[in-house]
């Protein structure tokens, strides 16, 4: 998949007239709210070079090692809106996004696929391991992006004569993939002749993973009928919004289910299932301050051995394998009747009992086959509602 877009981009250049950009870590960036007419585009305004570290998914659906991406064209701040005009029915467009939400300054390609008929963002993981029509990272007809562009938040507009105006601020992009963000895209005719290109860095304001910042959420509290959710979860998140576990994500009526869910979310919704307690040793956890909205609940879960202080990432994914743990410890680890059986999951590890229990209970099953219980894919926070609805009405 690398090649073949290196290829693309290449050629790209060439159509365009323009040479492969040089690095330039230095370059300054314009940023704010930006318009490509793709009747007149203007090569020399989307040709301001950049330097970002990426990772790419190959045609296994693993990562590649990171490499730089030049031709960051433009930033975008918070606030901002990026538009294509005169955007046709006869133009293709291909188009990339990347994350990086585990800060270690590498972005990661993130996977638009198709679901239920809805465009939704795969899992993040180490290796993808769904069955999904996937939508980014091939070219696809201008009705499909704009499309797609739409379910993330954007604008459409169409003249008389059936011309689109397609818009998509920060603001929305970033809410959808859960932070900055990288949209890679290419405007093309007649299958090859390049109209226009860019590489847009979408930038999120300060981050604020807490759903209901002010833990003002609690039983009895209205809760309004979330309008994201899928039939999978759509019961599930609603029951974790009326028991004040959670109150939606990205506004009052959207709980984006299809988001990772991060270690600080999951034990910030289990310390709320538990009764918010604040008593307790309060030993220090490295990466967690008392002004973060996650304090009372990340010492909470270190009082009760629930992670490692030393080693702790609020703003990591949680996997499978710690979401069940996290749940069969926050109910003092009660004991499964029978053991599971896993070849992925080893006899001795430590999360093993809790899958046992989870299994049992039906929490979770298998993922990927009856035999294999994917202890290392991420969950979203769509399975983790339905996790936490499982076990505490099982």
């Amino acid at each position: 998949m690398k090649k073949r877009f290196l290829s693309v981009f290449l050629a790209l250049a060439l159509c365009m007239g323009l040479a492969a950009p040089a690095f330039a870590a230095d370059s300054e960036v314009p940023a704010g709210s930006y318009t490509v007419d793709l009747d007149a585009p203007d090569p020399d305004e989307m040709g301001v070079d950049g330097e970002f570290m990426v990772r790419y998914l190959n045609s296994s659906r693993s990562y590649d090692k990171a490499q730089p991406r030049v031709d960051i064209t433009r930033t975008l701040p918070q606030g901002s809106e990026f538009t294509w005009a005169g955007l046709r029915s006869s133009h293709n467009v291909y188009f990339r996004f990347f994350t990086d939400l585990d800060n270690d300054g590498t972005y990661d390609e993130r996977l638009v696929v198709k679901e239920s008929g809805k465009n939704v963002l795969a899992p993040y993981a180490e290796k993808y391991d769904f069955s999904l029509t996937q939508v980014s990272g091939k070219s696809q007809s201008a009705g499909t992006f704009a499309s797609m562009v739409e379910e993330m938040g954007g604008k459409l507009s169409k003249d008389s004569s059936g011309v689109m105006t397609l818009a998509i601020s920060s603001d929305s992009l970033c809410e959808f993939f859960g932070g900055s963000t990288l949209f890679e895209w290419g405007v093309m005719k007649n299958g090859s002749s390049v109209v226009a290109k860019g590489t847009m860095l979408f930038a999120a304001g300060e981050p604020s993973d807490d759903p209901d910042p002010d833990n003002t959420a609690g039983p009895g509290t209205p809760v309004p009928e979330f309008t994201d959710t899928p039939d999978w979860c759509k019961a599930e998140a609603q029951w974790a919004a009326q028991k004040g576990i959670t109150n939606g994500y990205g506004g009052e009526t959207t709980f984006a289910p299809g988001r990772d869910c991060t270690q600080a979310e999951i034990l910030t919704f289990l310390w709320r299932a538990a009764g918010k307690p604040t008593e307790g040793i309060k030993t220090p956890v490295a990466n967690v301050k008392e002004s973060d909205y996650f304090y009372h609940a990340v010492m909470w879960a270190n009082d009760m051995g629930m992670i490692d202080p030393g080693t702790f990432d609020p703003s990591k994914p949680c996997t499978r394998s710690q979401a069940v743990s996290y749940i069969w410890q926050a109910l003092d680890k009660p004991e499964a009747g029978q053991a599971a059986s896993f070849t992925d999951v080893p006899d001795g590890a430590a999360y093993a009992k809790a899958v046992d229990w989870a299994v049992e209970k039906g929490i979770t099953k298998g993922d990927g086959g009856e035999d294999t219980f994917a202890p290392d894919k991420v969950c979203s926070r769509g399975h983790i509602a339905c996790f936490l609805y499982r076990a505490y009405n099982s």
